[in-house]
């Protein structure tokens, strides 16, 4: 997303602050309380300490969400940007470090991956284990970002140019919000079949996790059938 917007010429910056705005994940937190430690692993340390102050507010928030079952998914295989523990391993563990700071987990991220290979679960049950994770992340993050957020839009099948003139970011685009290009949405990576996440394995997690997930989605917009892109 950060690229085809930059590639309209409007700048915004990823994981950091630009003159119109950011495409972050870091800054969905509600604070950024220290400097110099995990908080700052993507964001420079001067934008960190913009938003770090308090009379600092980003506006309008856009929340941008994922259908869930493609979310999750993404989350199981690999909490990082490339879509692969093969290419993003050292990603995951600082990623789920840096959740665990803002919503609470069940269990404890498994460390071990550096010193044995690639631990990809905690409590014994790799699958499961980091299924009912991503779950507790995807509906814990989200419901911490949408309580701050002005609009939101799905990432499968937002308008750049409604969110251009939404935004106020037409002085940048030349000829506006009909001057924007935009490319149909496409995947990192393409996951396996046989590894997607379905409702069942979520309802087999207890503790009325597929309800919650269900109720959030649809609230979003979204059916219990992902759109295949």
């Amino acid at each position: 997303m950060a690229d085809e917007i930059i590639s309209n010429s409007i700048p915004i910056k990823h994981e950091r602050i630009g003159p119109a705005g950011s495409v972050s994940w870091i800054y969905g937190a509600p604070h950024i309380p220290t400097l110099r430690t995990l908080e700052t692993w993507f964001a420079s340390e001067e934008d960190t300490r913009k938003r770090s102050d308090p009379n600092f507010e980003f506006f309008p928030i856009i929340h941008v969400v994922r259908h869930p079952l493609k979310a999750i998914t993404s989350l199981v295989t690999c909490f990082c940007g490339c879509g692969s523990m093969a290419c993003g391993a050292w990603a995951d563990e600082p990623s789920w470090e840096w959740a665990g700071k803002h919503i609470e987990f069940s269990q404890e991220y498994c460390k071990t991956y550096r010193r044995e290979g690639l631990c990809i679960g905690y409590g014994g049950e790799e699958r499961k284990g980091r299924l009912k994770r991503a779950v507790e992340y995807w509906v814990g993050w989200n419901e911490m970002v949408e309580g701050g957020s002005h609009y939101r839009i799905r990432m499968e099948e937002y308008d750049l140019g409604e969110l251009v003139e939404t935004v106020g970011w037409e002085k940048w685009v030349k000829g506006g919000k009909g001057g924007v290009k935009q490319s149909p949405f496409k995947r990192k990576s393409k996951t396996k079949k046989h590894n997607e996440v379905t409702w069942e394995e979520i309802r087999e997690l207890g503790g009325g996790m597929e309800d919650k997930v269900k109720e959030m989605a649809a609230r979003y917009g979204y059916g219990l059938i992902p759109p295949d892109v």
